[in-house]
């Protein structure tokens, strides 16, 4: 990754840009190793710093470090909640071994099973096993994700004779699908135990002796087929069924709050929705978090501006525009009465441009040193407030166009 990140500081990328390269190829990286070993925190710090200094890096051939606004916990959080999706190591890593540990548990005839159910869960499935006394730098990665497979797991009900009454996950219940009371009776005892003879229908008279009202309420809902004999094992996280490292990397990322308040009206969502360049989105989201180095909204606002040409500066007026647009659904919590006056203000502006420009008005230069005071445009006319700097040593002028 090192390798990767050095020959990209080398060229000229956008934040868009640079977001296309972490998450496709940089945090791809890992990822085969991650599929079998568990790797330290240590080494995902340091994987992450990497890609932290590259995305903060003001110009990728320039010697600066940049500044970290964010922490990269922060980064990792979803796009809808503030953050920019990048993915967090130690989870997705968590992810990618769970979908091992899930293939122990299904995949019954392979030769990687045997050979762990017979030096680690010889009596079990792997969702009771131990981690056992010298284990295997794999089997302890493996083991690590067990309390995860353990959350989505659960058992279909086919002839029942191989599903366990108080050790397998049976009970169609998303948050604990084990039997809660722990009797005598039930040890060792096969759900096909709890069915009619000859019949596929549950026995009454037994589920009201053995069990309590919330468990037997339970097992009542579990339809029963004729057809099906086979008792399977399905992920409750997924309508297909199937194990993916996507939905269990979403539901680490729930329950670590990264992913919250999802809802479709979400302002975050409309920013990631606006029809502009991606290098402008991302410009609104460091505005919309404070990731300029510019002082509060409600003061002045500087654009910094490479030409100096009247249509580069209309668009930055219009840009100016969308992004307090913006920040004020964003952020609506934090309004305030000057806030609402720079809006104002912003708007009529616009507005006096959208008609100059229906009228094909043109823009009228001029230089005045000698008025100490700001005066307010005629109508259908713009004014617009420059400074400029030229730095000889460079070879290079930059405008300042100021907006309030």
């Amino acid at each position: 990754m090192r390798k990767r990140i050095f020959s990209w500081e080398t060229k000229f990328l956008s934040k868009a840009g640079k977001e296309i390269l972490i998450k496709l190829v940089a945090q791809a990286l890992p990822s085969y190793a991650m599929s079998v070993f568990l790797l330290t925190k240590e080494i995902c710090a340091s994987l992450e710093g990497m890609m932290a200094k590259f995305w903060w890096k003001a110009q990728s051939n320039s010697s600066s470090k940049g500044v970290s606004w964010f922490s990269w916990k922060c980064l990792c959080q979803h796009k809808h909640v503030g953050g920019l999706g990048f993915r967090d190591l130690c989870d997705y890593n968590l992810s990618f071994l769970g979908k091992q540990g899930w293939r122990l548990l299904t995949k019954k005839d392979t030769l990687l099973e045997r050979i762990y159910k017979a030096r680690y869960y010889p009596n079990g499935s792997f969702l009771q096993a131990k981690l056992g006394q010298n284990p295997s730098f794999i089997w302890r990665s493996i083991w690590e994700a067990q309390a995860l497979v353990r959350n989505g797991a659960r058992r279909s009900i086919g002839s029942g004779a191989s599903v366990s009454i108080l050790l397998d996950p049976w009970l169609p219940m998303g948050s604990n699908p084990f039997v809660i009371l722990d009797h005598q009776g039930l040890v060792d005892k096969k759900v096909a135990s709890l069915m009619s003879v000859g019949e596929k229908s549950w026995d009454l008279e037994i589920l009201d002796d053995m069990f309590v009202e919330r468990d037997k309420n339970l097992i009542m809902s579990i339809q029963l087929s004729d057809s099906t004999e086979e008792d399977l094992w399905y992920w409750h996280m997924e309508h297909s069924g199937l194990y993916t490292v996507k939905s269990v990397y979403k539901f680490l990322q729930f329950a670590a709050g990264n992913w919250l308040h999802l809802e479709e009206d979400n302002c975050w969502k409309k920013l990631w929705k606006l029809d502009v360049p991606p290098k402008v989105q991302h410009f609104l989201w460091r505005a919309c978090t404070s990731c300029l180095p510019t002082k509060d909204f409600s003061s002045w606002f500087f654009a910094l501006l490479e030409e100096d040409r009247g249509d580069v500066i209309l668009d930055a007026a219009m840009l100016i525009w969308s992004l307090w647009k913006t920040r004020n659904e964003v952020l609506w919590q934090k309004k305030s009465a000057t806030a609402l006056r720079v809006v104002k203000s912003a708007r009529h502006v616009l507005n006096q441009w959208m008609v100059a420009r229906s009228q094909q008005s043109l823009f009228q230069t001029g230089v005045s040193f000698h008025c100490n005071q700001w005066r307010k445009p005629e109508n259908f006319h713009i004014k617009v407030n420059v400074d400029g700097a030229i730095f000889e040593a460079f070879q290079k002028v930059r405008v300042w166009l100021c907006g309030s």
